[in-house]
């Protein structure tokens, strides 16, 4: 509540507070006297509807502020096959981290990353474990065309959306939009978008969009082989 709305309540209070004294010192009577504190009722009604309209309208603004602590958005483009992205630096690193948090949401609202991981693999299908969505971002072509290739894709993504909510990139938004290391080639239409943009920290991934009908899709071959040698580098290191 402002200072003015203040000032003005107490003003109206006063005002009812003082004509309804007058009148009871006065000699108003019959139907002055009824019009009179009539009067004063819709003075009064006024303050009190003055009252809940100001806190009705701070209410918002309150809610809008706790929901901006959300640790994702909730709510995502509705994106579709007439969905339109820009053919530049800038649209793939968009499209790139609007499909980290398509990929993080959950369809059922009630299952962790890992959960779903392991649902995935179990069911070898993606039914239940991402949206609709989260799957128009995929673009797999040749040998990769196969239900294998979506299943295996969607577990890469989802490690790597779990490992950047753990090191504290909550929301899954670039740390920078500083664009000049998005990587466009704008012959071929594909654009390389580093990891580093989530981590904050040099790395040798990177998600290769590739631009199609107008949309920017995730061609996962090279990321999954860029895993796959992380990991041989891994196992080789402990052993």
């Amino acid at each position: 509540m402002t200072l003015i709305s203040i000032l003005v309540y107490t003003l109206v209070i006063l005002l009812a507070s003082v004509t309804t004294s007058i009148l009871i010192k006065s000699k108003i009577k019959g139907k002055k006297a009824i019009l009179s504190y009539i009067l004063v009722g819709l003075i009064t009604l006024f303050s009190l509807y003055l009252t809940v309209f100001n806190f009705m309208l701070n209410k918002p603004t309150e809610n809008k502020t706790n929901s901006a602590n959300t640790k994702v958005e909730n709510v995502l483009p509705n994106r579709t096959d007439e969905t339109k992205e820009n053919f530049s630096k800038e649209g793939a690193l968009e499209a790139a981290t609007n499909m980290l948090k398509s990929f993080y949401a959950d369809p059922s609202n009630k299952l962790s990353i890992d959960d779903r991981i392991k649902g995935i693999d179990k069911d070898k299908k993606l039914d239940g474990y991402v949206s609709d969505s989260a799957k128009s971002y995929l673009y797999l072509k040749d040998f990769m065309d196969k239900e294998e290739g979506y299943t295996t894709s969607a577990m890469a993504i989802l490690a790597i959306v779990k490992n950047l909510t753990e090191i504290g990139n909550e929301n899954l938004n670039p740390v920078s939009n500083d664009t000049q290391y998005v990587y466009l080639d704008e012959t071929t239409r594909i654009a390389q978008v580093p990891i580093d943009y989530y981590t904050g920290v040099g790395g040798a991934v990177s998600m290769e969009l590739v631009y199609v009908d107008g949309q920017w899709k995730l061609s996962p071959y090279s990321l999954l082989q860029s895993i796959q040698l992380a990991n041989a580098k891994a196992t080789q290191n402990s052993q």
